[in-house]
Order: structure tokens, then C-alpha cells, then sequence
């Protein structure tokens, strides 16, 4: 793709609103569990740290043996109690690990992820 044809959009990123965030990435698990229901490959790449929240779920809930390699300039540890902007994106890996499920609090819309 030529570098000249992607164009940034304008409009400003909000992640306050935790509840549309975690619906999408909801979807997102959706998705992938159906593709992989299927016996195929799913691939996600780009986009927001929290995509992997879907993504890994879904992963999980298909196959028994699972590992994470993180890449990732931080931790993204985060829960909503010690993140400094509460934005999701800090808090994939946190979410996702059954060591730490017992940190999180109940958040509304999230009844659909559970650590494993």
C-alpha cells in the first residue's frame, strides 16, 4: 500500500466510555471464536492494544493450550484501579491472565470474558 493513501482520522480517540470499548472487543471474540469454530486461521492485526482482549478469548476458548507472547513497549498490567487514564488499552494482559482475575473488579459488559 502506498504510504500516501492512508489517511489518519480526524476524529479524537475516547476511552473513557469502557462500555463501548468492551462491547466491540466482545464482538470481536465473537468473530474470531466463529472462524475458528470453522477450522480456520484467525489473524487480527492493528488497531488498539484492547483488541487482543476478543482475540484471546476466543483463542482460549478454542484451544486447550494456549500461550501469549507480549511484545509490547509496556506491561499493559493495568486494572481500573491502578490505571492513570482508565483507558483500556492499558489493561489487556491484566484482564486476560487467570492469576490476576481476582484483582478486577465486577465490570458491567464483561460477563461474556472470563480468565482462563
Amino acid at each position: 500500500m502506498a504510504r500516501g493513501r492512508i489517511k489518519r482520522d480526524p476524529a479524537p480517540v475516547v476511552c473513557g466510555n469502557h462500555l463501548s470499548c468492551l462491547y466491540s472487543r466482545c464482538q470481536v471474540s465473537q468473530l474470531a471464536r466463529r472462524i475458528q469454530s470453522e477450522g480456520r486461521i484467525c489473524l487480527a492485526l492493528g488497531g488498539d492494544h484492547s483488541v487482543t482482549i476478543g482475540t484471546v478469548d476466543a483463542t482460549v476458548n478454542a484451544h486447550e493450550d494456549v500461550a501469549v507472547i507480549w511484545v509490547d513497549a509496556h506491561a499493559d498490567l493495568n486494572t481500573p484501579a491502578t490505571s492513570p487514564s482508565g483507558s483500556a488499552h492499558g489493561m489487556p494482559v491484566a484482564l486476560l491472565a487467570k492469576d490476576l482475575a481476582d484483582y478486577w473488579p465486577y465490570l458491567p459488559g464483561m460477563d461474556w470474558q472470563v480468565p482462563k
